[in-house]
């Protein structure tokens, strides 16, 4: 707690000029402050400033900063690309336009060098000086999950591509892949197999990782955590199987006969609580949030028609570098009385446990019923997320220590 305490008192240096420069009062002073979902008032500073309630659960899902400050979003329902918007001169998008329409279920996006990529149901799609051009247009699509696994690095383009169904054995081998590309398009390469829902990918810790979630009605009394982080060396000559449909969790134990041995699948690297849906994933790079720098983000979609509530939040990870543990905390929802402790260690056999996210969400406190979508870092180390119709954004908080039950002062 004592290293927690000094990284908030070097929060206070660091970012106290950068929050005066943008001249915004309090959370508490604006008109878009929000105690939904429950936030630590003494870390988070909460705002909603864009919402489109009109256009339902999707209105905002994708989300990607440009190198001008430009915050764009997909709505894959509509097939639009959109720009947000700063109306009023405080630093958060309060309106936004359509700036490219009949793609075909957009809902992932990366930005590089100038250069917007867009992942759609079965086809990449460039933008870049206002103007749309198609990448690769020849990927599976047309049923299944909705693709959105999409980053650029080294050169390189990575997509992930779903699986058709949910429980059964593709008739395409691009299905169920993580691809690479050259930033043309061309140079197609497949990099690792065997996942049901790649839907986030990232760079991070020197291995590009990708979630997976479990297939639906599956149900294993000794491993409550089924859902997956998995790692991709690509250094390495080997195209990692991560087991599906024919093995499942961090054992790899047989679930569909088959011709798959499954002691040759690879195993995840991290578990997450059984239907969290881990759909996004994002790199904290900023120095805004000086406990979070070198974190890994992972945005937990949500259960859907489970009889306990799972995901509904967002996770940040962090690799201790001097003795190889795992350190997690929920970013969102939080509640410091409920939580106690807001870090936890990671547990190899337990995964990232949600005991305290699912009691928030449980006591409405969160952001269930609605899925949280993505997370984008702003220039100011801002983070935005796509959720409920809306756009939150988490900025520097009141940073009263003595708040958080769980301090002395």
């Amino acid at each position: 707690m004592a290293q927690r305490f000094t990284f908030i008192l070097i929060m206070l240096i660091l970012v106290g000029s950068q929050v005066l420069a943008q001249d915004l009062p309090s959370c508490n002073e604006r008109e878009f402050n929000v105690e939904f979902p429950r936030v630590d008032p003494a870390l988070w500073c909460i705002e909603s400033p864009l919402a489109d309630e009109s256009a339902g659960e999707w209105a905002f899902t994708a989300l990607a900063f440009a190198d001008d400050g430009t915050l764009y979003a997909t709505r894959p329902n509509t097939g639009e690309l959109l720009a947000l918007h700063d109306s009023d001169g405080d630093a958060m998008p309060d309106t936004y336009r359509v700036v490219a329409d009949g793609l075909r279920l957009p809902n992932g996006l990366a930005y590089a060098d100038g250069v917007l990529y867009i992942m759609g149901d079965g086809i990449v799609y460039r933008y870049a000086d206002g103007e749309t051009s198609i990448l690769v247009d020849d990927l599976p699509h047309g049923r299944g999950f909705m693709a959105s696994a999409i980053t650029v690095h080294g050169g390189r383009l990575y997509v992930g591509v779903p699986f058709p169904c949910d429980f059964c054995v593709p008739d395409n081998d691009l299905e169920g892949t993580v691809l690479s590309f050259a930033l043309d398009g061309s140079d197609r390469k497949v990099v690792a197999r065997g996942l049901r829902y790649p839907a986030g990918l990232e760079f991070y810790e020197g291995k590009l990782w990708v979630t997976d979630t479990a297939r639906d009605n599956i149900v294993s009394y000794d491993q409550l955590a089924l859902d997956e982080l998995n790692s991709i060396d690509l250094e390495s000559d080997k195209i990692p199987h991560f087991g599906f449909p024919y093995c499942y969790g961090r054992e790899n134990r047989p679930d569909m006969p088959g011709d798959f041995d499954c002691s040759t699948a690879t195993a995840p690297t991290l578990i997450i609580d059984t239907h969290s849906t881990p759909i996004a994933l994002k790199s904290y790079n900023s120095d805004t949030f000086p406990f979070l720098t070198g974190d890994l983000m992972v945005v937990l979609a949500g259960s859907f028609d489970n009889s306990e509530i799972k995901g509904y939040a967002v996770y940040s990870i962090d690799y201790i570098r001097d003795d190889g543990r795992i350190r997690y905390e929920i970013v969102m929802p939080a509640d410091p009385v409920i939580a106690e402790f807001d870090q936890r260690f990671y547990d190899p056999k337990r995964g990232l446990s949600q005991n305290h996210s699912s009691i928030v969400n449980a006591r409405g406190a969160g952001i269930w019923p609605h899925r949280v979508y993505d997370v984008a870092i702003s220039q100011e180390g801002w983070i935005y997320i796509s959720a409920n119709s809306r756009i939150y954004v988490l900025r520097p908080g009141v940073w009263d220590v003595c708040a958080l039950k769980y301090r002395e002062c």
